[in-house]
């Protein structure tokens, strides 16, 4: 009777369909999210698997055949389950408060990212990593006071002092000092911590990593009133109050700045004259912009001297921050019809020279039945004049250190104190300064730095 029940197992097995192997099937490898950019090449290498490998497992036979949020089994990888997504470093972590926060080991974390030295965790770093329900994450919750032992604090935590140890990887009750967090079950109704003042609830930076030639929104709820400065590489960052306990600066990442990475401090002075600091360094990715055509001008256009004068002088006016906002939504174009001729950060060569400068605004040249330059936002007008490189000027201050530039107009129909609202007239294109024709050259200046324009046209900010 055994051996007939056997038999008839055996039958049903291999009459039993083939299914192709899902995502959902798999339960020994992890599964990995398709991001927008990933080739099976791509990912094959970001995990150190062979392209075969990874397409037999997911039976795919066209590499060209994957989508962006689809799910794919990435073999291999032994003791690794679960789904995998990739997501960047918030400012304010690191690996070790990653893993803490996640429930996962440090080493589970740098074998997927292939990382060789916890140090190459940035801000901004793209990381790949586990993906959890709310409930089994870990969030901070509480502070090891100079006078509290890890025993004190696990009874306060009503936890068991063995557990606590853990939960928060620590080898011992010395492998934790005064002042560093301690992460507890979110369930937990303790207030929620962070890494920069219990005076702060929230610091967002926008966007990570940054990039050449952008606009940085930094912005930070509290839960008191707060003096805030810092800096972001050498630019002095300015909070402005925005309303509901939030503070807002904004600034402007050169096109030229060197990709790498970029120190971030954030200071404060909280009530009773309590002092906080937070240092941390963000990556910043490179631009990826073109080359303009060779251009022809003026050879007297191109002295070093008068260029180098006329950026320090364009610096200056547009340094100091005013702190009353007075625009609000998306910029508009500063013409009718813009037709773009040379966009924001190209780089160029003037009279057979060398690449050695690039395009600080964005050019627009003349398409629409008019001249006319339109206010893109409210502001008030700050300098008009006449420039030997940009000509004809005019430069608008909308507070909170941001400016915009607009030259080489043949006429200004505006002066120094007056405000304007957006769409109105304030100049006439020109081809004064140094051209190779009409046009209007349009920048918008972050305390002093230079960021495409195009930007603020797409976005809202802050």
């Amino acid at each position: 009777m055994i051996r007939k029940y056997f038999l008839l197992f055996i039958c049903l097995v291999i009459l039993l369909p083939i299914r192709n192997v899902s995502a959902q099937d798999n339960t020994d490898n992890p599964v990995y999210i398709i991001q927008n950019g990933d080739t099976l090449s791509l990912i094959a290498l970001r995990f150190g698997v062979s392209l075969s490998d990874l397409m037999n497992t997911n039976h795919i036979s066209d590499p060209n055949s994957i989508e962006a949020g689809s799910q794919l089994i990435i073999p291999g990888l032994k003791g690794i389950q679960g789904i995998l997504v990739t997501q960047e470093v918030p400012v304010g972590e690191d690996l070790h408060t990653i893993s803490l926060r996640l429930q996962t080991l440090p080493q589970i974390i740098i074998r997927l990212n292939r990382i060789t030295s916890p140090m190459e965790v940035y801000a901004g770093t793209s990381l790949i990593l586990p993906q959890f329900q709310e409930e089994k994450t870990l969030k901070p919750e509480m502070l090891l006071t100079p006078d509290q032992s890890l025993l004190e604090l696990s009874v306060l935590a009503k936890m068991n002092p063995w557990l606590l140890r853990q939960t928060n990887q620590l080898s011992g009750s010395w492998d934790i000092l005064p002042g560093e967090m301690v992460y507890l079950p979110s369930k937990t109704s303790q207030k929620e911590l962070n890494n920069f003042s219990p005076s702060i609830s929230s610091l967002i930076v926008e966007p990570l990593p940054l990039k050449q030639g952008s606009t940085v929104v930094i912005k930070i709820r509290t839960n008191q009133p707060i003096t805030l400065s810092g800096s972001l590489g050498n630019q002095e960052l300015q909070f402005f109050p925005n309303g509901n306990n939030e503070y807002v600066a904004l600034e402007g990442i050169s096109a030229i700045a060197d990709p790498g990475l970029v120190s971030f401090v954030l200071k404060g002075t909280e009530a009773g004259s309590s002092r906080f600091q937070f240092d941390q360094n963000i990556l910043v990715q490179p631009g990826y912009y073109g080359e303009d055509p060779p251009l022809e001008v003026d050879p007297e256009t191109l002295d070093l001297q008068v260029m180098e004068s006329e950026d320090r002088q364009l610096t200056n006016l547009t340094q100091n921050a005013t702190p009353e906002k007075m625009w609000s939504g998306s910029f508009k174009f500063p013409i009718d019809e813009p037709c773009i001729r040379s966009w924001f950060g190209n780089r160029r060569t003037y009279n057979s020279g060398v690449y050695r400068s690039y395009h600080a605004g964005v050019d627009f040249g003349v398409c629409a039945d008019n001249l006319n330059i339109l206010a893109p936002a409210p502001g008030n007008v700050v300098f008009t004049g006449l420039l030997n490189i940009h000509g004809n000027s005019t430069i608008i201050d909308h507070g909170w250190g941001i400016y915009t530039e607009y030259s080489h107009q043949a006429e200004i129909v505006v002066r120094v104190g007056d405000h304007v609202e957006t769409g109105k007239i304030i100049g006439i294109i020109g081809a004064t300064g140094r051209v190779t024709g009409p046009h209007l050259h349009w920048e918008l200046r972050i305390n002093g730095v230079p960021i495409n324009p195009l930007e603020w046209v797409n976005n809202s900010f802050p």
